[in-house]
């Protein structure tokens, strides 16, 4: 009987470590900043709003989505967005056509 005992402490001890350094990865891994050298950067522009980003540079996708990503990635909120600043989009830079020069000045 102490041997069962001990044995499920064992069992108990190992899982609660294993559940410990997931947390502690887990944590790691989401305060870890976002690489974001792969994705476009796009100059605002007057008039410009993250729903009209998303209909033109996200064809088809979902601009609630595209706009919940720009705002989380670049620390701001949509309605607050100024004219000059340079935001980047969950778009592949490879996956466009146009050169970094003429993404900037978009």
């Amino acid at each position: 009987m102490l041997r069962e005992r001990s044995q499920s402490n064992l069992l108990l001890s190992i899982l609660f470590v294993v559940m410990f350094a997931a947390c502690i990865f887990a944590v790691i891994h989401a305060l870890k900043p976002m690489d974001t050298s792969d994705y476009m950067k796009v100059k605002v522009h007057p008039g410009d709003t993250l729903w009209m980003m998303a209909v033109k540079y996200d064809e088809g996708g979902d601009p609630t989505s595209f706009i919940k990503w720009v705002e989380e990635v670049n620390h701001v909120r949509a309605e607050n967005i100024q004219v000059g600043d340079q935001l980047v989009i969950p778009v592949k830079a490879e996956k466009n056509h146009f050169s970094k020069d003429e993404v900037a000045s978009r």
